[in-house]
């Protein structure tokens, strides 16, 4: 049960450039990414890499291990930016735009970071945190700005107007995207010795359970995932003949690794979606971009089926494959959208700290009820018990640790939480899982989520499975609250359909929950706070419940 086989003869690229290098020699006029409707070739999007890398080294000095931090939705800026960088070793480090100034002070400040590309809508933002931050450049890009006459039309005049606004009172020198091409094209494209040992991402993780960490991710780290996804993808990966949905934001490591670079390296389309969030708009993107493989969070599955249905043999026929990752599917979502689509939803299941996969479930959707599935090859998964011990017996929870060439270096200037996190090359998950009968892995719970009432373990999943099969309610997250008596009490927030009171939730509760495990306290609300990839923020309703908020 510890895992699958390493890959065996593995041989590659040594570096993500190298890669990107090799797919270009292979599919140069094969289209590499569509953003808004508009079309780039291998061929085209390399040049234009090139002119970025270019400009990077002669212009702006930047040189192999220095830092380069981005604020970019899911334009073609971003995939550019990000090959650029890891042509000449530079890290990227890649922040999610809708940070607040504290959030990007702390990572540009943690990262070493003094050299940023940015959205241009993000200029009054950037030009407060230049009061903490000394900055040496920074590229503003619009978003229509490396789309043509296509984005002239999305470019809004006062969106141009305010980026022109805000240059002059930059203490740094500012450049556009297209200006930066075109002065890098004046050099020789530069030349950087990269190997797998290097860093290529600082990827920030933990921002949902304390100080954001930054994650060592190297080149090999990285080229070790993608091979490991293409050997559980096999033959159903066709080679320069498929279209991979990029709808998630490319700031989060899944999207990076599976949504983005590994269909690069298969010579695919990668379509880039700037705003998910609209299902109708996204649902006719799947059907004219003819998107084959579908990926996303449980809240995009659940608003496809909701709102924008892609119903059975519409106009989506080409969409082969659907894998969810980044937080837990729900199996009334994987259920509702079977039902809407007639595909079935796969779960994943990985860490930043993995690069991110280590286990998926099987492509035919044959393994149902919640696994996550199986080991990805060349992985080793084990489950640790309270004792410390190995577990090995299906059905006992452990905590789930891995160790693989995926596995990261460590944190970035912290070697405490790196000591805690990493054991003789083996990354602690802090999640709960079980081992099936079948060999096949179940998340229960996270370690750092368990509820402690009167001495006895409470997984908020139980309580929260329960209280979801209640007809009126939407969903729900069960925290821990402290308690004189009983050490930590739980505390549910809930969002209902119509009208439902706190007693009569209670009392459904107690009709499944032994004593314990009932909340004490019901708390509705009209959403659940939840991160930029869908994730609920449990630290924020932790707050709420102890009444710091």
């Amino acid at each position: 049960m510890a895992g699958a086989e390493p890959i065996s003869g593995q041989e590659g690229p040594k570096s993500l450039g190298a890669m990107l290098e090799g797919v270009v020699a292979a599919h140069p006029a094969a289209v590499a990414y569509r953003s808004y409707g508009v079309s780039f070739t291998y061929r085209e999007f390399l040049d234009q890499v090139t002119s970025l890398s270019s400009f990077l080294a002669n212009v702006w000095r930047l040189k192999k291990g220095d830092r380069l931090a981005m604020l970019m939705p899911n334009l073609i800026q971003s995939p550019i930016t990000t090959f650029a960088a890891l042509r000449l070793g530079v890290v990227l480090v890649n922040l999610n735009p809708l940070y607040t100034e504290r959030e990007i002070v702390e990572q540009l400040q943690g990262s070493g970071a003094t050299h940023v590309v940015a959205l241009s809508t993000l200029a009054p933002r950037l030009l407060r945190v230049c009061r903490e931050v000394k900055l040496s450049a920074l590229l503003l890009s619009t978003p229509g700005e490396m789309l043509g006459a296509r984005g002239m039309m999305i470019d809004a005049l006062a969106a141009l107007k305010a980026f022109r606004g805000h240059v002059g009172r930059f203490p740094c020198p500012i450049i556009s995207m297209c200006d930066a091409l075109q002065a890098g094209a004046a050099y020789e494209p530069p030349r950087a010795e990269v190997g797998p040992s290097d860093l290529a991402l600082l990827q920030y993780t933990g921002g949902t359970t304390g100080k954001p960490k930054g994650a060592m991710l190297s080149h090999g780290n990285l080229l070790a995932n993608i091979a490991q996804v293409r050997a559980y993808l096999g033959t159903e990966l066709r080679e320069a003949n498929e279209v991979a949905l990029c709808a998630l934001p490319l700031y989060h490591i899944f999207s990076q690794t599976v949504c983005h670079l590994t269909f690069i390296s298969a010579g695919a389309t990668v379509a880039l979606v700037a705003d998910p969030r609209r299902p109708g708009p996204l649902a006719r993107a799947i059907a004219a971009e003819g998107v084959t493989y579908l990926f996303g969070v449980d809240p995009l599955f659940r608003a496809l089926a909701h709102e924008g249905p892609l119903q059975k043999g519409g106009s989506a026929s080409a969409l082969r494959h659907c894998i969810a990752g980044g937080t837990a599917l729900r199996q009334d979502t994987a259920s509702l959208f079977l039902e809407q689509t007639g595909h079935p939803v796969i779960e994943g299941y990985g860490l930043t700290e993995c690069s991110p996969v280590c286990a998926v479930a099987p492509l035919d959707g044959s393994l149902a009820g919640g696994s996550i599935g199986f080991p990805l090859p060349g992985l080793e998964i084990t489950l640790i018990d309270e004792k410390g011990e190995r577990v090995t017996s299906p059905g006992v929870p452990g905590e789930l640790w891995v160790r693989g060439p995926n596995v990261m270096q460590g944190y970035y200037q912290n070697p405490g939480e790196t000591a805690h996190a990493l054991h003789e090359g083996m990354v602690r998950s802090g999640d709960i899982a079980v081992w099936r009968e079948n060999g096949s892995l179940c998340i229960i719970d996270r370690l750092k989520d368990m509820i402690n009432v009167s001495g006895f373990n409470v997984f908020p999943s139980e309580v929260e499975a329960t209280v979801l099969s209640h007809p009126k309610i939407a969903e729900c997250a069960a925290v821990a609250m402290p308690d004189e008596r009983s050490g930590e009490r739980i505390c549910l927030f809930a969002v209902r359909h119509g009208r439902l009171s706190e007693e009569e939730l209670l009392a459904f509760c107690r009709e499944s929950l032994t004593g314990y495990k009932v909340p004490s306290k019901v708390v509705f609300m009209k959403s659940l706070p939840r991160s930029a990839v869908g994730k609920v923020l449990r630290p924020r309703l932790r707050e709420l419940a102890q009444g710091k908020a």
